[in-house]
């Protein structure tokens, strides 16, 4: 029978020997994950202007990403993420053109397949994040992926919150002002007139490849026109209107306000008075905490507009005609302007009432960057091997 002393040197030795099977496994999984990592671009993130929960959550969604797995990345992308991780981003942008000066791709097709991959990571992000997650917090979050040398950068950013009388107020670290009344108010925005805005600029914010620019829309805008509405309710309520830019011709949104609305089609504009820009709508607004807070949104057309007075009030129009525009005033959203061509109303609304589309030579949307970078978290290859096994044991 084996003696005290023996049966605890057999105990140590089991005990030890379960150390040693758990560390060959750790080493085992880490070598294979290092290998695997070590392929593709290094994960920075610069969380300076994050939101916690935002920031979390595409964190989460980041660590699922499986490059290797050809149903999330095809092949060729594949070798694109590698040369980024051996070579750098202006390797891939020099082989893109060779592939075209070889005859492999038309400039068309390579400009096609470079612009979804840029979109790419962060669509596999957004694709893990939860709907009803990403509804709760865009467009007031927004993340930017973009190669960084042998890395991908993933930068955030975020509207400011404060609390006022009538719920959070959402404003722009730029802290843009608008003159209202003769005084320069801070603008903010309420929960409610951005949920009806993004409706009219994109109602697929939710997308990776969408959200930016509304989040830009709200977070870069600077340029804001004093407006008046006046309804039956609210006589003379302060507001101010907002402008969309339509500066390209490569987009539809030229076609329709500066060829079809303007009349400029064929013609090459004069540019000497600024970017072309549609009038989005209007943002009636009450002063809370010291900001002039939109509180709702309003299209061109909408009751109390500007446009709609003149068009109730417009003489010697025909009733049939306008009948016609008083209909499409109600239903004219703003997407059917440019997906439909349904641009009928908003002419008259330009030529009878207030520009639905201006050059403006002030500048609309700051674009310069408020502060450095700075990268936070750890994003070693041994970390990021650290996390992987950890989820592999169930212990992330």
């Amino acid at each position: 029978m084996a003696t005290h002393t023996e049966r605890k040197k057999q105990k140590k030795q089991r005990r030890d020997a379960k150390k040693t099977a758990r560390r060959n496994e750790y080493n085992q999984q880490a070598r294979a994950i290092a290998k695997k990592l070590s392929k593709y671009p290094e994960i920075i993130f610069d969380e300076a202007e994050g939101t916690p929960e935002f920031v979390a959550a595409v964190r989460k969604a980041q660590s699922d990403i499986d490059l290797d797995d050809p149903a999330v990345c095809p092949e060729l992308w594949q070798d694109a993420y590698k040369v980024i991780r051996e070579e750098g981003f202006g390797t891939v942008m020099d082989l893109q053109q060779q592939a075209i000066a070889q005859g492999w791709y038309s400039e068309q097709e390579m400009e096609i397949n470079a612009h979804f991959f840029m979109l790419h990571y962060g669509t596999q992000i957004f694709d893990r994040i939860p709907l009803e997650t990403r509804r709760r917090l865009l467009p007031y979050n927004d993340l930017k992926i973009r190669p960084a040398g042998n890395c991908l950068l993933l930068s955030f950013s975020s509207l400011l919150q404060k609390r006022g009388k009538g719920g959070t107020i959402f404003y722009s670290r730029r802290r843009p002002t608008v003159t209202l009344g003769g005084h320069a108010w801070p603008v903010g925005f309420s929960r409610h007139s951005i949920e009806q805005a993004v409706l009219r600029l994109n109602p697929d914010y939710c997308k990776y490849s969408c959200s930016s620019d509304v989040h830009s829309f709200f977070a870069n805008c600077v340029y804001f026109e004093p407006a008046e509405l006046d309804s039956r309710t609210r006589p003379r309520q302060q507001a101010f209107s907002m402008f969309d830019v339509c500066d390209d011709p490569a987009f539809l949104s030229y076609r329709i306000y500066v060829n079809d609305v303007l009349g400029l089609a064929g013609e090459e504009p004069d540019r000497t008075d600024g970017k072309f820009y549609f009038r989005l709508g209007y943002f009636p607004v009450e002063i809370d905490n010291g900001f002039a807070k939109a509180v709702s949104f309003m299209r061109p057309g909408y009751t109390g507009t500007p446009e709609l007075r003149a068009l109730l009030k417009a003489e010697g129009l025909d009733r049939t005609r306008k009948a016609f525009l008083l209909r499409d005033a109600r239903e004219n959203k703003g997407r059917e302007v440019l997906l439909e061509g349904r641009t009928d109303v908003i002419a008259w609304f330009h030529e009878h009432a207030v520009p639905q589309v201006k050059q403006i030579a002030d500048v609309v949307f700051d674009y310069s960057a408020t502060e450095p970078p700075v990268f936070v978290g750890d994003t070693s290859l041994k970390a990021r091997v650290k996390r992987h096994i950890g989820r592999a044991m169930g212990r992330v």
